[in-house]
């Protein structure tokens, strides 16, 4: 089926358009002092939705091939319903509605509680850019990325674009089971920065714990599982080429110290395709009992949960 997208504010009435649906969980490094999602972090949920409808392989070849960097440029009318949790599931939604005048993408997008339903967050405008790496300056999208067919005059004010649903696949686009770099994981002329690579060494600690829910639960009983310190943090010289879209892989072994007050994580992240070695770090994670305000010992559950991992 044809499906035809066009100008903002130009249009008449219009079809129902594509869109798509991608599921993410609440980290730690999405939420704030009180647990909750800091409120300019729903973005980033956003921005990788956006990005996946288009297909993070087409975002790559762009930057590539067109030197154009894309990510949220403006928005508008964003509304705050409910907070996202840490360990909340959410589905992400993002609508494609159009184009302006400056060639930017244009999304009607909102934010759900996967066990519910309830939005906890929606934006009516949010506009995606492709601006160039070295000038910075917008750049009409280089549909040509995204070997989707376009008319001639595709690019101009109240032009109509021309979508097929089998070149775009993207109807019902949802997030893949595995680990891609995102628009907000890359540093300003790309590759893995050290805070990306942080950033995947966390959420690894967290699912090796049992995940974000597990974590909170954690944090519940009155247990804090805070980092107490980080050697040998090293990007190798792969990490600078890394692009937006490449599969990653995080790889750790662990060992209890300081009679089991002490978890120490040696953490690798690698080029999931080749197994080349882009990050690594050492960490120490204490478990602090919140109460006594004093450390304590790594519960049984969590041991058996980590075994696995141990030396």
């Amino acid at each position: 089926m044809l499906l035809f997208l066009t100008s903002l504010g130009l249009a008449p009435p219009r079809p129902p358009l594509l869109g798509a649906n991608v599921r993410s969980s609440v980290y730690i490094e999405d939420t704030d002092a009180f647990g909750v999602t800091f409120y300019a972090n729903y973005l980033r949920f956003y921005e990788r939705a956006a990005c996946e409808f288009l297909g993070l392989r087409g975002c790559a070849r762009a930057k590539r091939d067109a030197g154009l960097l894309v990510g949220v440029d403006a928005f508008r009318g964003m509304r705050y319903s409910a907070p996202a949790l840490l360990g909340d599931e959410l589905n992400c939604h993002v609508e494609l509605k159009g184009i302006d005048e400056q060639g930017r993408l244009s999304f009607g997008a909102s934010l759900e509680r996967a066990t519910d339903g309830s939005v906890l967050n929606s934006v009516s405008d949010l506009r995606l850019a492709f601006r160039g790496v070295e000038s910075s300056a917008i750049d009409a999208p280089p549909w040509g990325c995204f070997h989707l067919q376009l008319d001639d005059d595709a690019l101009q004010p109240a032009a109509q674009i021309g979508l097929t649903e089998d070149d775009a696949g993207l109807a019902t686009a949802t997030a893949p089971d595995r680990l891609c770099l995102q628009p907000d994981e890359l540093g300003g002329g790309g590759g893995l920065t050290m805070h990306t690579a942080l950033r995947y060494f966390e959420r690894q600690r967290t699912s090796l714990i049992g995940g974000p829910d597990a974590l909170k639960g954690l944090q519940d009983s009155g247990t804090q599982v805070v980092v107490g310190r980080i050697d040998a943090a090293t990007l190798f010289d792969a990490a600078a080429s890394a692009t937006l879209g490449d599969e990653v892989e995080p790889r750790c072994r662990l060992k209890l110290k300081a009679r089991d007050t002490m978890v120490v994580f040696e953490q690798w992240l690698v080029a999931r395709s080749s197994g080349t070695p882009l990050a690594r770090a050492d960490v120490t994670c204490l478990c602090l009992d919140v109460e006594e305000g004093k450390m304590g010992t790594v519960p049984q559950w969590l041991r058996e949960g980590l075994a696995a991992c141990m030396e």
